[in-house]
């Protein structure tokens, strides 16, 4: 591309762009990676601004898209952001694209290769003017919470980093929110804090944690106090004790990542039943149980 004419170049990108628009997904694909290898080869960028390409990778980001294609779609919204576009993309482009990653992230299965690349997308263009879109703090965070139990640690961790990007960036809004949202985020976050094995996992939860406790002013009402009961039930576990249904608000989620959080095999135990999935407190070797009081003990501080 760096060899091609300007009028060549043109011609080039309103091809790619006609091939995206194709209904075949494997015509798309080729569409896609055409226009990323223009993009990165080409010294003038305004072709794909003239051209509407970034609308056009927000026409692909629904549940309905190819998994490939999205991924593609996905990955060169980053480029074109992330290259010193964003100041030159179309404020409108920019809001499609930010409310159809918000719109179809739900829908998104666990194995989906491209939830990295959609949280790196929500992290950048949260808090920038020209990306807002009509969706509430409290809406943001309920759809990201699911992923940062997710069961592969990466995600997790750019989970907990794009939710603590969203909430910095409308840290204003959360007064306007009720306690009873934030109660129900605290006592996840802390959950979490609690059971993960991964340490930065647990030290960004507890950052988070400091940060909603901080901001939403809570008061000692009948709510609170049963939230800080449940919290100091948990921190009095012994060592390795196996937490259950019973002991944990929000089980059924946090063993999502149950193939990261066997506990370790004791004495006693069968072949059969070490093979069992058991949630914790505290895990060898990267969680040791001190840790995990050590963490813990930050929230309740």
């Amino acid at each position: 591309c760096s060899t091609f004419s300007e009028k060549n170049t043109e011609m080039l990108v309103k091809l790619l762009c006609q091939l995206v628009r194709d209904k075949e997904w494997h015509v798309q694909h080729g569409g896609l990676l055409g226009l990323k290898y223009v993009f990165l080869g080409s010294e003038r960028k305004d072709y794909m601004i003239e051209n509407n390409v970034m609308w056009l990778f927000g026409e692909l980001l629904t549940a309905e898209t190819d998994d490939d294609v999205f991924s593609s779609a996905v990955e060169n919204v980053i480029l074109f952001v992330e290259n010193h576009m964003l100041q030159k993309i179309p404020s409108d482009h920019l809001k499609f694209i930010h409310k159809r990653i918000w719109l179809v992230l739900s829908s998104l299965s666990e194995l989906h290769a491209s939830i990295p690349t959609c949280m790196s997308i929500i992290k950048l263009m949260c808090g920038v003017a020209q990306c807002n879109i009509a969706l509430g703090l409290d809406q943001k965070l309920s759809k990201l919470l699911p992923f940062t139990c997710h069961p592969s640690q990466k995600i997790r961790r750019q989970a907990l980093t794009a939710y603590s990007a969203v909430l910095g960036s409308m840290l204003n809004d959360i007064g306007s929110i009720s306690k009873e949202f934030w109660l129900k985020q605290c006592q996840f976050l802390f959950e979490l804090a609690l059971v993960d094995q991964d340490p930065q996992v647990a030290r960004d939860t507890c950052v988070i944690f400091e940060v909603v406790v901080k901001e939403a002013h809570f008061t000692a009402t009948n709510d609170f106090n049963r939230c800080l009961n449940h919290f100091l039930r948990l921190a009095t576990f012994s060592d390795y004790s196996p937490l259950n249904r019973n002991d944990l608000l929000f089980y059924e989620q946090l063993e999502k990542m149950s193939s990261l959080l066997s506990a370790p095999n004791t004495k006693g135990k069968s072949k059969g039943n070490s093979r069992r999935t058991v949630i914790s407190f505290g895990y060898l070797p990267d969680r040791s149980p001190i840790s995990v009081r050590m963490d813990i003990g930050l929230c309740l501080a």
